[in-house]
């Protein structure tokens, strides 16, 4: 049977405009250098390596004692696998799980991946919509409807992409009595976590509170570091994690040494940092809620979480293209995250969120037939 890799609809669609500016980005603005010296107390103009030799496959120790210690403090530093990035943790996790016909659930709008590499594989895929009507939340019997038409595993993300959406305590203690029921593994996409907008709505990691809960993490999100390649898996399952590193074993072998040394480095100011970048995205929320307050098009339905929100108006694949093409700036429209609720992901996290977002509030101002392409935008 032939093998193929599909592209990412979100890359295809970015991929039409190669010197366009993306404010869909899903991180926050990343960091400089003196910003980190700033903030940290330490010098990062110089990046020094004392060992110029190979990772281990799972990861450097030191790196994974941190990390325990820092971010998942009811795991062993052996429950970690170091990755070159989410995506490679996701690919990885995925094919460490499912066979051919395994039942996989999922939610949309989604990041793509979520839903492409398990239907690469061959899984039946269930999809269960989010909506704005309900405040992005999760539909408990419809879950455990799906969970029941024997599921393989339950594909979660929250803080969610690219709506901002949180669950609850209650609802995450739920999900997890529901899959344990159901002998459901979870896999958990936590890329966001750190960036509650009130620290009080952060969960633990859900591998961190359940043997049934795979968890992933990763530099560039959170942490503002998308220079930095690093992501990660933590599971207690040490016979799926030796299947899992046979799987990354043909791809990256071992991380970068000198992402492992940085991030070494970084790890022990994740609060720091979290603080930094949801000051930018709270004061980014409180303009865009003021500017749609009254706006006749264009909704949004905040969450709680995230440096991204999902802001709704018609025909938003159209609205999309003329932007791209009358200003080089790119907004993902919804068909890139496998929904077809119309709208487009907006980042949060980037200073100036302002200066650009005026961009697309005048231009619908402008051309609010959408069939008319504006000759005066600059």
């Amino acid at each position: 049977m032939e093998k193929k890799f599909l592209n990412m609809t979100m890359m295809d669609w970015a991929d039409q405009w190669p010197d366009a500016q993306s404010i869909s980005n899903s991180n926050p603005e990343p960091f400089t250098a003196d910003e980190l010296s700033v903030l940290t107390g330490l010098d990062w103009q110089q990046m020094t390596l004392d060992q110029w030799d190979y990772q281990s496959a799972v990861g450097n120790l030191t790196l994974r004692e941190s990390m325990i210690h820092h971010l998942y403090p009811n795991n062993h530093p052996d429950d970690l696998i170091c990755c070159a990035g989410a995506q490679e943790a996701l690919f990885v996790v995925f094919n460490a799980l499912l066979n051919g016909g395994d039942h996989v659930i999922t939610f949309t709008p989604a990041f793509e991946p979520l839903a492409m590499i398990p239907t690469l594989l061959n899984a039946r895929l269930t999809t269960l919509p989010l909506s704005s009507t309900n405040k992005w939340e999760v539909d408990l019997n419809k879950l455990e409807t799906a969970l029941k038409d024997n599921a393989k595993l339950l594909v979660l993300n929250f803080p969610h992409n690219p709506t901002g959406a949180h669950i609850t305590h209650d609802v995450m203690n739920q999900i997890i009595s529901m899959c344990k029921k159901h002998q459901v593994q979870i896999l958990s996409d936590e890329v966001f976590r750190g960036l509650e907008y009130d620290v009080k709505n952060r969960l633990p990691a859900l591998a961190d509170v359940s043997d049934q809960a795979i968890s992933i993490g990763v530099s560039s999100k959170a942490y503002g570091l998308p220079a930095i390649r690093l992501g990660w898996i933590l599971c207690r399952d040490a016979k799926l994690r030796k299947k899992m590193i046979t799987i990354k074993n043909h791809l990256s072998i071992c991380i970068s040494g000198l992402d492992a040394s940085f991030m070494l480095k970084i790890i022990p100011f994740s609060q720091q940092i979290w603080t930094r970048n949801t000051q930018i995205i709270i004061s980014n929320i409180e303009h865009l809620q003021q500017a749609l307050a009254h706006h006749p098009r264009f909704k949004c339905q905040i969450g709680k979480a995230s440096s991204t929100c999902f802001i709704h108006i018609d025909d938003a694949k159209s609205f999309c293209q003329r932007f791209a093409e009358n200003y080089g700036l790119i907004l993902l429209p919804n068909h890139c995250f496998a929904t077809q609720t119309e709208g487009f992901r907006l980042s949060l996290g980037y200073r100036n969120m302002k200066f650009h977002s005026n961009k697309w509030l005048n231009m619908d101002n402008i051309c609010n037939d959408l069939n008319t392409t504006p000759s005066n935008l600059s």
